[in-house]
């Protein structure tokens, strides 16, 4: 009877806990959430981004978006990942009415506070904090409000960037199927020149090609007309047309390091009357393996830096094309 007594009694116990549970459940919201109006991010023309590290201002001059003192062109990618958050911000739930600001990563040591104009008008003043656990939330509070908040998505690292990552780097932009030339020159020697011809058909192939729905590829030479290794021109010139350097060189103008000996030269002659120029010197001296090459290109105001990956990967070609180095079987 006693252990009957027992479960009894436990049984009770579990009950309690379920109910109580579920009313904890279905127990109304005790607080309501700020309500955040929607923010036309086609509105906003400035944004301040203040991180422990550097802090970081961007510009909407006319069209395009400018970041730092001096105006540089900035990714417009990464702005509009920023302008979505800031035109969105939508909070989801309270986390804590009693600070607890560091643990969140939003004290000032640790937030990154973010404030949004259009025109002379503050339109969106928050700060972010960690992402959640989950990782579909962030830890954020609202300008006048102490409390801590979810806020929907992981967006954290989105302005977590400093000048140098805001930036546009792309070096030389271009469209590759305008371009009809290519010349290389490694170091002294003289330049290797490459054109780009439409395939003539062979006689009695008119009828037979007419028909075709995709017509054939152009075919690239070399100098007297010679077959040259189109496959590799083509990968050449493709990386070229998206090529985007590692960093910019803050300490060195690009008449400082165009004033070098280059060890790599590549024009491109198109559809203007100018040519595509990108020019690589000499690897930095860094420790280990990573050997970047500064550079500079006709398409940038501004000496910068290519990643050792891709500048061994242009090199090769120019190799394998300039004779230097036999194409790989």
């Amino acid at each position: 009877m006693k252990i009957r007594k027992e479960f009894i009694i436990l049984a009770l116990i579990v009950a309690v806990l379920c109910g109580y549970l579920v009313w904890q459940r279905q127990k109304p919201t005790a607080y309501r959430l700020p309500s955040l109006p929607a923010v036309d991010r086609g509105e906003i023309t400035r944004i301040r981004i203040q991180r422990p590290q550097s802090p970081v201002e961007l510009k909407k001059v006319g069209d395009s978006w400018r970041v730092g003192d001096a105006l540089y062109i900035a990714d417009a990618g990464k702005i509009g990942g920023m302008l979505e958050i800031i035109g969105d911000l939508r909070l989801t739930a309270l986390v804590s009415e009693a600070g607890q600001h560091e643990r969140y990563q939003l004290d000032d040591a640790q937030r990154i506070r973010v404030q949004a104009w259009a025109g002379e008008r503050l339109r969106r003043d928050f700060a972010i904090g960690k992402s959640a656990a989950t990782h579909r939330h962030t830890f954020v509070t609202v300008a006048g409000d102490e409390r801590i908040y979810h806020a929907r998505e992981d967006f954290r690292g989105r302005f977590d960037r400093d000048l140098d990552q805001l930036r546009d780097k792309r070096v030389l932009p271009f469209d590759r199927e305008t371009i009809q030339t290519v010349s290389l020159t490694v170091g002294k020697a003289k330049p290797v020149t490459f054109s780009r011809v439409e395939p003539q058909p062979a006689p009695g192939e008119t009828d037979s090609r007419e028909e075709q729905s995709t017509p054939a590829a152009p075919r690239w030479q070399g100098a007297k007309g010679a077959p040259a290794d189109g496959q590799t021109l083509d990968s050449l010139v493709s990386s070229l047309a998206s090529l985007e350097c590692d960093r910019y060189l803050y300490d060195r103008t690009k008449a400082d390091v165009e004033g070098g000996k280059p060890e790599f030269v590549i024009e491109l002659t198109g559809e203007r009357d100018r040519p595509y120029r990108l020019l690589l010197f000499a690897p930095l001296k860094t420790q280990g393996e990573d050997r970047p090459r500064p550079g500079v290109s006709s398409e940038n105001d501004q000496a910068f830096v290519v990643s050792s990956f891709i500048s061994r990967e242009i090199g090769e070609q120019v190799a394998v094309l300039t004779g230097k180095k036999k194409p790989a079987k």
